[in-house]
């Protein structure tokens, strides 16, 4: 069972998705605590409903708003192949190829835009790997007042474009800053 304010985030951020799904890639929407004085950039697939439901409340905003704010800033970024395949279900494509051509080259599908288009120009404090958030959580909890990070919607994939059928480097002139950040964090 969820507390009402939980429900409140996650109903905004549907709002949120419903309304803006293309302009958001022009237009980062950031979600931002006053009270903590924290800047988290939502980003599709790396473990955003988790991260929603435990931070305290927080308002979304686009980066405009937040020019001049001097608040702690924080990303969760993943390995891009994985972050891909996290999206990525057979039921819905009729194989891997056919999902690259209609979703991941769509430069408007929010789920496929590069990591990278949604942190934008804002100078980021803190930028964590996926595969190590539960070791970083305690630190962001102390920062931001957030709860104990649960465990939602979690994919079961570990490194599968490892056997994956497909020529990856296709995909790095989008992606290619996604694997910049994620090589810069240890």
């Amino acid at each position: 069972m969820s507390c009402s304010g939980c429900e409140k985030r996650r109903q905004e951020l549907a709002k949120l998705f419903r309304i803006h799904p293309y302009r958001y890639f022009h237009n980062p929407v950031y979600f931002i605590n006053h009270k903590h004085k924290f800047i988290w950039p939502c980003i599709t697939k790396n473990a955003s409903h988790s991260i929603i439901e435990a931070l305290p409340q927080t308002s979304w905003h686009r980066a405009d708003k937040i020019n001049g704010l001097n608040y702690f800033t924080f990303a969760v970024i993943r390995h891009p192949w994985e972050r891909l395949l996290s999206y990525y279900h057979p039921a819905f494509w009729k194989d891997f190829k056919d999902f690259v051509k209609k979703a991941v080259l769509d430069k408007h599908n929010i789920l496929t835009l590069p990591q990278s288009s949604f942190l934008g120009n804002i100078k980021t404090d803190k930028l964590i790997k996926f595969d190590n958030l539960e070791n970083e959580w305690p630190g962001i909890m102390d920062k931001t007042g957030a709860k104990i990070l649960p465990h939602l919607n979690a994919s079961e994939l570990k490194k599968p474009w490892e056997v994956l059928d497909f020529d990856w480097d296709k995909l790095m002139p989008k992606y290619g800053k996604d694997f910049e950040l994620f090589n810069q964090v240890q």
